[in-house]
């Protein structure tokens, strides 16, 4: 599971240095299963801006990263594969485990 958000960030960050054939590539394969997208919403994205951006507004937690709390708290996901530690500052588990 990722949202629209991330899936547009993971593309901006592949264009940039992997190129247009990588990027391609990668829109084309995440929207297959077993990927399930959630899309970041009006009233996800206010959560996510009241319930951690601004409250946690001594974190740089970014709105991607804000969003993907708000829809794994609303579906009860503890765990998610990065390597961002704001992750785990929001207190959900890392994988790869980070100390």
């Amino acid at each position: 599971m990722t949202t629209n958000l991330v899936v547009a960030e993971t593309h901006a960050l592949l264009l940039r240095r992997a190129g247009l054939h990588a990027a391609s590539a990668f829109l084309k394969t995440v929207r297959e299963a077993p990927t399930e997208i959630e899309y970041i919403t009006a009233e996800r994205e206010e959560a996510a801006i009241g319930n951690w951006i601004e409250r946690f507004s001594d974190q740089p937690f970014s709105l991607a990263d804000a969003a993907s709390f708000v829809v794994m708290t609303e579906l009860g996901i503890q765990e998610a594969l990065t390597l961002n530690h704001h992750f785990m500052v929001a207190g959900f588990i890392t994988l790869p485990a980070r100390s």
